[in-house]
């Protein structure tokens, strides 16, 4: 099953996904400093479906910031 990073983007909290194949280099750019506000992006980490990342982002007592519908189009916008 293909592999994917999620990426948080740091002005909006919204998620994006890139190839597991990445060059690293490309990665070490996504937490480089924005140049307007000085914060950065963030990897959160490689996950094949939405079900994984969910399971990430739920905390200890079963809280998830993001709901199940928009973890779902994460992944089904690389899809199409």
């Amino acid at each position: 099953m293909k592999e994917y990073w999620v990426i948080e983007n740091h002005l909006d909290g919204g998620f994006h996904l890139m190839p597991e194949d990445t060059p690293e280099e490309e990665l070490g750019e996504i937490e480089t400093p924005c140049e307007m506000c000085g914060d950065h992006d963030s990897i959160i980490g490689q996950f094949s479906d939405w079900k994984q990342l969910k399971k990430e982002m739920t905390d200890d007592e079963g809280w998830c910031p993001y709901s199940d519908e928009y973890l779902q189009s994460v992944f089904e916008e690389d899809n199409q």
